[in-house]
């Protein structure tokens, strides 16, 4: 058997050709972990997160309806996964979540009502911005 040149192998062109396949594969983890953590112990999360008591008192019910968010984003990123057909289509929704939620924290930290920790910046914002690139990124 011969041995090709590289250009017969375009994936040796682009060395983080998996790279958001990679960050999808993550993200979706995260998200899952998240988003069952919320469900299953709202209240230990609710203590354990960077800025939810500032938001406001305890509420379960609000807590776990979020995580089904979160658990949403991770199966659309699991989904875009294996769909390269609705890969972007996939992608959009945990972006539009997850951007809009980053919006809000940035909002509320340039209001400063309620006052918003760095943690909660950094853990909101950066997965917004994540995101949002994971949608321009070129697919697998």
């Amino acid at each position: 058997m011969t041995m090709g040149t590289i250009h017969n192998r375009p994936h040796l062109h682009r060395p983080a050709h998996h790279l958001p396949s990679l960050a999808v594969a993550l993200f979706a983890i995260g998200l899952a972990a998240n988003g069952l953590w919320m469900l299953v112990s709202p209240a230990s999360w609710y203590t354990s997160a960077p800025s939810p008591a500032q938001t406001g008192p305890f509420n379960a019910y609000f807590v776990r309806d979020v995580g089904i968010a979160f658990l949403t984003c991770a199966v659309a990123y699991v989904l875009a996964l294996i769909s390269n057909r609705h890969r972007v289509s996939l992608l959009v929704i945990p972006a539009v979540f997850l951007g809009l939620h980053a919006g809000l924290t940035l909002f509320q930290a340039i209001l400063h009502a309620p006052p918003v920790e760095p943690a909660a910046i950094a853990t909101t914002i950066g997965p917004g911005l994540v995101a949002v690139a994971l949608v321009a990124l070129p697919s697998q």
